[in-house]
């Protein structure tokens, strides 16, 4: 769904709607989550602010000086630590911690709290590939291997092990390899719109334009008004002279993002051909 649907959801009186709603813009920028989500802090049901602080929890930087803001995001973020406190006997619970610990700074205290959720339950795909992805990010890129290997085994159904895995055949520049990893996350049915967009990207980049464009309109179908997608098939669309075809994904585009100066920018090179 568009960011505008969810906007709307946001004050819907249900819970469930509303908590839906804020899991819906995960993939949104920090900004405008910010931007989208702040008016909530004190919302009143327990398990809406509980998803709020998990949306919120990397956006300490945006908070402004406004002391009755802070004051109000502190307490949400005090709460959420509290309640992944109570249940840091849960694998969920530690991963909670360790993102925690992440955006503070303590890498250390991110091992510790993802390899705690690993001895509590060694097959949470979750814990293998946020484990996998900070032993990479410290250089340790064979145990980053071994943890998305076994996340593969555990869950080979799970877009984001095959998803992950594909990445890191990218970033060896093993592209061919990759393309596998990267289609099967696609296709599954917990794949993400980001999926679809690395797989076209990846697809591209081997000489397989007809095939990226492919991907991304079976993408546009399965998730309609991603701009991130749009402006790609557009782009490859004009790349393979189906200068038509790009007009027309180009004019749902100013509907969907009418301010975007990358869709004007788009709309000035077409016309000039």
């Amino acid at each position: 769904q568009g960011i505008e649907v969810s906007e709307k959801k946001l004050s819907d009186p249900s819970p469930l709607v509303r908590r839906a709603a804020i899991i819906s813009l995960s993939g949104v920028p920090a900004d405008m989550r910010w931007q989208l989500l702040s008016p909530m802090l004190d919302d009143t049901h327990k398990s809406v602010r509980f998803e709020l602080a998990i949306q919120l929890a990397d956006v300490a930087g945006l908070v402004p000086e406004s002391v009755s803001v802070r004051t109000a995001y502190q307490k949400l973020m005090d709460e959420y630590r509290q309640t992944l406190i109570y249940s840091q006997d849960s694998p969920a619970g530690q991963m909670g911690l360790a993102q925690l610990a992440l955006y503070s700074g303590d890498t250390q205290e991110a091992l510790r709290h993802y390899k705690q959720a690993l001895k509590i339950a060694p097959g949470y795909v979750p814990a293998l590939l946020n484990l996998a992805d900070l032993n990479r990010q410290l250089g340790q890129e064979a145990e980053a291997k071994n943890l998305l290997n076994r996340a593969l085994i555990v869950a080979p159904e799970s877009a984001d092990a095959q998803h992950s895995y594909g990445l890191m055949l990218v970033r060896s520049r093993q592209y061919g390899f990759a393309l596998p990893y990267l289609k099967s996350a696609f296709e599954l049915e917990s794949a993400r719109p980001r999926y679809a967009y690395v797989y076209a990207v990846a697809l591209e980049n081997q000489q397989q334009l007809k095939a990226a464009i492919d991907v991304l309109k079976r993408a546009n179908e399965r998730w309609p008004n991603q701009t991130d997608l749009m402006l790609t098939l557009v782009r490859y669309l004009e790349q393979d002279n189906q200068i038509n075809e790009a007009y027309r994904y180009l004019s749902d585009l100013s509907r969907i993002a009418p301010g975007s100066p990358q869709v004007q920018q788009l709309f000035q090179r077409l016309q000039s051909r």
